[in-house]
């Protein structure tokens, strides 16, 4: 999961930097807060991130080595 995010933004980033792009705006994706919160009635927001000592959350773990 980690590699083929890594890369695709790298192929992102040269594109625009080939085409004289001067600002790129990199969003963050689902796993930063999607984590961690079962109860599915409730709105998760910008405050509620994933916790990355969860048991279950193998692509933090992976994309820090």
């Amino acid at each position: 999961m980690i590699r083929p995010a890594v890369d695709g933004t790298l192929r992102v980033l040269k594109a625009a930097r080939n085409a004289g792009v001067k600002r790129v705006v990199m969003t963050s994706n689902f796993g930063a807060v999607g984590y961690s919160h079962t109860d599915t009635t409730k709105i998760i927001t910008e405050e509620n991130w994933t916790d990355p000592n969860e048991r279950d959350c193998l692509s933090y773990k992976s994309s820090i080595g």
